[in-house]
Formats: structure tokens, C-alpha cells, sequence
């Protein structure tokens, strides 16, 4: 037997109502009634949503200090939204909206490395922001003229909304260094993912700046595969499974990352590893 939440239950009863209210005439007083509950049920699950997410968040701040605002939001809103996908989809847009606005940085270790101070992978991002700029201005004015008012406006929100991730992803990199806890490694990518790989479970660590070639056991942590150039080749004694945005990759056996002091990076997890 399937059993809803709350959330869910008015979830229900707001689409009930909605779908009653197309029987009745439209300018009915019982009409009228109908969308104001419909419209003061839904915000009502809105209001519980936020609430319970801000809850289960400070919680989490508590208990698990070491992770960050990213990797806490998807367990926070755990109990709000059953269904996976919308949560990891609900989860990835609220990233945006807070590395965008505000974001702090993530807990410090004393093992902590950046990844984004060299190799100009920053400067590619501001360059496409620009030309994704242009591209939205032209395409509007374009479409303007030809007189297609819903092409235009759908691309001048996709335009607009690439720019505010692209913002926001610069924004994460610069806030979510590659951390070791311990004996734990976790890798960050700005809003692209979080990988956390028990020190136990790595077989080898070293620089590479060969060309990256896709193979279904690989993965390269880049938004911009061909554009951004990796340092760092991880080779694990498991395979694991991880998430890159909406993706999920299984069988994971090598993963292609890059960090600003690769010797050190090295040093150190191999001492950790023999400690």
C-alpha cells in the first residue's frame, strides 16, 4: 500500500480542486472559492517545504560539520520530496541561486586545495558568459523583428539562466576547495559534484596532463571537457559510483581532476595512506 506524506496529500487535494473547478462556470462564486483554496493550499506546501528543509539543514550543519551547503541540501530536503530526480534537480537550482547571491566557503581542513587559481579555466568561463551574452542580446533582437514572441522570450530565458549557472559555478569553485578529512578524500567541482573516496580505497595517485579519452571506467571532473585541462589521474582499488549533475556513472575505476599544488596534493595522500 503506498503511503504520501503530508506534502504529497496536498499536493493531491490542490490538483483535485483544480480539476473540480474546470466543471463549474468561470465566474461562479464557488468558482472563485476553489482558486483561492487552490492558491492558499499550494502555498501553504510551500511554507511546510522551507520550513521542515531549514530544520533538517541546521540539524545537519550540526551533526556533519565538515560537509558544505551543497552537499547537505540534498539530505535536507530528504523528507520533503520522495521522488529522486526532482530532488537532485530541486537540489542543483537552489545550489545556483545561493552560489549566486551568497555561499560560504566550504569547512576548512587543514588539507585543503583549490583547483581554480591557475590553469585560466575561469577566464574560459567569463569568456563564454560574454559571448552567451552577445549570442542572447542578438538572438533577441533577431527574433524581435521576425515577430516570434515566445522562440524569443524561451531563448532569452535559457540565455540568462547560462549565464546565472555559469556565475554561480565560478562562484563554487572558488568556495569548495578538494578537502581530505582524516581518511577520507573529498573531491569538489564547483556545482558539478562532490566525490568522497575513503583514502583506503585509492590505488594510485599521480600528476598527468595527458589528454583526457573517454572510457566507460573513466571520468574527467570538468564542465568544459575540451576546454579545461586536468593535472591529476586517481586510479581506485574499488569502482564507485558518482553524480555529475543529473548524470549518474557507475563502475568508476579512474577519475581525471585537477588541483593548484599537484607535488603536495600527492605527498600528502600518500602519507596518509601509510600512516
Amino acid at each position: 500500500m503506498l503511503k504520501f506524506s503530508w506534502l504529497t496529500w496536498l499536493l493531491i487535494l490542490s490538483v483535485a480542486l483544480k480539476a473540480l473547478s474546470h466543471f463549474l462556470p468561470v465566474n461562479t462564486v464557488l468558482s472563485h472559492a476553489l482558486s483561492g483554496m487552490i492558491a492558499d493550499i499550494l502555498l501553504l506546501r510551500v511554507i511546510i517545504m522551507v520550513v521542515t528543509t531549514v530544520k533538517k539543514y541546521r540539524i545537519l550543519a550540526q551533526e556533519q560539520p565538515e560537509q558544505d551547503f551543497m552537499e547537505r541540501i540534498p539530505a535536507a530536503l530528504q523528507g520533503v520530496i520522495s521522488v529522486d530526480k526532482a530532488r537532485e534537480m530541486l537540489s542543483s537550482e537552489i545550489a545556483v541561486v545561493y552560489y549566486m547571491l551568497t555561499g560560504t566557503k566550504s569547512p576548512q581542513d587543514k588539507y585543503s586545495f583549490s583547483y581554480h587559481k591557475f590553469g585560466g579555466i575561469i577566464s574560459v568561463y567569463i569568456v563564454f558568459i560574454f559571448l552567451l551574452f552577445i549570442e542572447g542580446a542578438a538572438t533577441t533582437i533577431l527574433l524581435h523583428k521576425l515577430s516570434l514572441p515566445i522562440v524569443e522570450r524561451i531563448l532569452l530565458v535559457l540565455s540568462v539562466y547560462s549565464i546565472i549557472f555559469l556565475i554561480a559555478h565560478i562562484r563554487a569553485m572558488q568556495l569548495r576547495p578538494v578537502t581530505v578529512h582524516e581518511d577520507t578524500l573529498v573531491l569538489r567541482y564547483g556545482l558539478l559534484t562532490t566525490i568522497t573516496i575513503p583514502v583506503s580505497n585509492i590505488l594510485k595517485i599521480e600528476t598527468d596532463k595527458k589528454s583526457y579519452n573517454k572510457r566507460p571506467e573513466a571520468v574527467k571532473l570538468a564542465l568544459l571537457s575540451a576546454l579545461e585541462q586536468h593535472n591529476m589521474k586517481l586510479e581506485l582499488v574499488a569502482p564507485i559510483e558518482l553524480k555529475l549533475l543529473f548524470k549518474k556513472k557507475t563502475g568508476i575505476r579512474i577519475i581525471y581532476f585537477r588541483v593548484d599544488v599537484q607535488e603536495q596534493f600527492c605527498v600528502m595522500i600518500q602519507e596518509i595512506k601509510n600512516s
